[in-house]
């Protein structure tokens, strides 16, 4: 999505890590924050849900993403970031080039 259709109230582009196993987050993560910069996404979304769904009802998913985020934000240019569909998702602001 550009720069244009964000000002227009579009939805950021979004990665859903639905039941992606935690050994795959890292990899899933590093691609899609790759293909948002070198598309020059300005934000973008990271489904996470709310964590209801797992045997201790805790969002384990979400505060793992948001350590790599906090981790790899030099590397993928995370300005800020913010939970959003209450706490079921991340919206991430990048650099803009």
């Amino acid at each position: 999505m550009t720069a244009k259709r964000e000002r227009r109230g579009e939805k950021p582009r979004s990665l859903d890590l639905h039941g992606v196993s935690m050994d795959r987050v890292h990899a899933r993560l590093e691609q899609f924050l790759h293909m948002a910069r070198q598309d020059g996404q300005r934000q973008i979304e990271i489904i996470t849900g709310r964590g209801w769904g797992n045997s201790s009802g805790t969002p384990v998913l979400r505060g793992h993403v948001e350590k790599w985020l906090d981790t790899n934000k030099d590397r993928f240019g995370v300005v800020q970031k913010e939970k959003t569909s209450g706490g079921g998702a991340i919206l991430v602001t990048l650099k803009g080039r």
